[in-house]
């Protein structure tokens, strides 16, 4: 068993450095995540909740968050490297801020809302 072990190991000596840097920047994450120093974002109402910013752009929002507080980034790194899947991300950001949009207007004035909607139905 110990020779199986060994030579498991060996086979796989190579893998072993990044994923332990991956479990750092995740114990990096889970730490800034908990927030035991109480450094969390409140409303302008001054109420703890959901951060807009943090639904409307989701895990794009978070993960700058966590990276920004660990390192400073050149315009090389931050440049896109893969302009169609950009794109993409930029597309379905948008699409999520327009729905957060109409919400809004909705819960504004649902009367008019409504009404608009309607209008554009007959027309």
């Amino acid at each position: 068993m110990q020779q199986i072990l060994t030579k498991g190991l060996q086979a796989t000596a190579a893998l072993w450095p990044p994923l332990e840097r991956a479990y750092c920047f995740l114990d990096h994450a889970k730490a800034i995540l908990a927030n035991e120093w109480q450094d969390s974002e409140r409303r302008a109402t001054s109420r703890r909740g959901a951060i807009p910013g943090v639904v409307v752009r989701g895990s794009v929002r978070v993960m700058t968050a966590v990276k920004s507080r660990e390192q400073v980034f050149s315009v090389e790194e931050v440049r896109p490297r893969d302009y169609q899947r950009w794109r993409e991300l930029r597309h379905r950001l948008q699409q999520r801020e327009e729905a957060r949009r109409q919400q809004w207007r909705f819960r504004k004035n649902p009367a008019a809302y409504l009404a608009d909607i309607e209008a554009r139905l007959l027309a």
